[in-house]
C-alpha cells in the first residue's frame, strides 16, 4: 500500500491524477456502451433526487467530481461553466459523496474540492481500509451506508493492494456486495485488467440471480481497464450466463492469460530475489467463471 503521508506528495498527487481520472469515471458511465447500464445510471442521476456514491479508497475526491459533473451535465444545470437557463434544466439529482480512505491527510483536499464544486452536492470524508472485512471497526463509516448507496466506485485503489487483498480472499469486495442495496452499481477503475477475473468471480460467488456486467472499450487508457458490475439487476449481457463467443467473455479469458503471463514474469523474479505482489488464487481458471 502506497504512503501518502505527505502532504506535498498528497498535492502532487491531486494535481497530476485528480482531473483525468475523474474524466475517466464520468466517461464510464456517460459513454455506457450497453443498454442495462444507460437506463441504471439515468435512474440514478435522473430519476431520484439524491444519489449516494461510496467512493473507496477516493483520496482526493475525483470520483465525486466526476458523479456531480455527471449529473449537472445531464441535468443541463451548466453550460460554458455557467448556470444554464432554466428552460434548458431538468431534474437530476443531488450527489452525496463518502469518499473513504485510510489516509487521513486526504480529507483536507476533499474539503478543499467540496467548496468549489457548484450544485448542491455534498462530500464527506472517512477514514477506512478495504483489505480487512466490512464489520471491522475501521470500516464502519462503510457498513453504515453501505445498504444505501447508489454508486461504489473502488478507482486505482485495487491493483496497489493486490497482496492484501487476496490474502483475504477479497473479504471487503466480498462483504459489500452482500450488504449493497438491489441495483446498486460497482464501478471498478485501475491501470491493469488483470485483477477484474477475481472480482468477478466474488461477486458470482456472494450474489445471487443476474449480474449485468459492462466491460468499456472506447475509454481512455487501456481497454478493459474499467469494469462496471450490477446487484440484482435485469439485463444483457449477464456475467453469469456469457456465451463462450460473448465479447465480454472473450475479453475476461484474455484477461485471465494476461493475469498468467504476468504471474509467469513473476516467477522468474522471485528466481531472481526480486519482490511481487503475490500469486492470484484464480491464476487461469476459466471454468469457474464459466459456471
Amino acid at each position: 500500500m502506497p504512503c501518502f503521508g505527505d502532504e506535498i506528495a498528497r498535492k502532487g498527487y491531486a494535481r497530476l491524477h485528480l482531473a483525468p481520472r475523474a474524466q475517466k469515471i464520468a466517461d464510464a458511465f456517460f459513454c455506457a456502451e450497453d443498454a442495462w447500464l444507460r437506463l441504471a445510471v439515468a435512474r440514478v442521476i435522473l430519476y431520484q433526487e439524491t444519489c449516494r456514491v461510496l467512493s473507496l479508497g477516493g483520496g482526493p475526491g475525483g470520483d465525486f467530481a466526476a458523479l456531480a459533473t455527471l449529473a449537472d451535465y445531464a441535468g443541463g444545470d451548466y453550460l460554458d461553466n455557467r448556470p444554464a437557463p432554466t428552460r434548458h434544466q431538468r431534474p437530476s439529482a443531488r450527489v452525496h459523496c463518502d469518499v473513504v480512505d485510510y489516509e487521513e491527510g486526504w480529507a483536507a483536499c476533499v474539503e478543499a474540492l467540496a467548496s468549489v464544486v457548484p450544485g448542491g452536492h455534498r462530500v464527506a470524508f472517512h477514514t477506512g481500509d478495504i483489505t480487512i472485512p466490512l464489520d471491522s471497526e475501521a470500516n464502519a463509516a462503510v457498513a453504515q451506508r453501505a445498504d444505501t448507496t447508489d454508486v461504489f466506485i473502488a478507482s486505482y485503489v485495487v491493483a496497489e493492494n493486490a497482496v492484501s487483498l487476496r490474502a483475504s480472499e477479497y473479504v471487503f469486495f466480498r462483504d459489500l456486495f452482500k450488504a449493497a442495496q438491489p441495483g446498486a452499481l460497482f464501478l471498478f477503475a485501475e491501470t491493469t485488467h488483470r485483477l477484474w477475473p477475481e472480482i468477478l468471480q466474488c461477486a458470482l460467488d456472494v450474489l445471487e440471480g443476474p449480474v449485468p456486467i459492462s466491460l468499456p472499450t472506447n475509454l481512455p487508457g487501456r481497454s478493459g481497464s474499467t469494469m462496471i458490475l450490477q446487484k440484482g439487476g435485469v439485463g444483457a449481457p449477464d456475467a453469469r450466463a456469457l456465451p463462450p463467443d460473448h465479447a465480454y467473455a472473450r475479453l475476461i479469458e484474455r484477461f485471465v492469460d494476461d493475469n498468467a503471463a504476468h504471474e509467469r514474469r513473476l516467477e522468474r523474479d522471485r528466481d531472481c530475489g526480486a519482490r511481487t505482489s503475490g500469486r492470484s488464487p484464480w491464476r487461469g481458471d476459466r471454468a469457474r467463471l464459466a459456471e
